[in-house]
């Protein structure tokens, strides 16, 4: 079954791909993201089981 992201949070987990320990935090410098937006999108991701 494929898994529908948006563009937040193919960021979000390409950048934890390229690190050595494929943290997802700190989110990259490149996301343009208010407090607010941040815990739906992990909160998302969580869901779907990519985090």
């Amino acid at each position: 079954m494929a898994t529908n992201l948006i563009d937040r949070q193919l960021i979000i987990l390409g950048a934890a791909a390229a690190r050595s320990d494929l943290a997802v935090l700190p989110l990259p410098d490149s996301l343009r993201l208010n407090a607010g937006a941040v815990a739906p999108v992990l909160k998302s991701l969580t869901a779907k089981k990519l985090v």
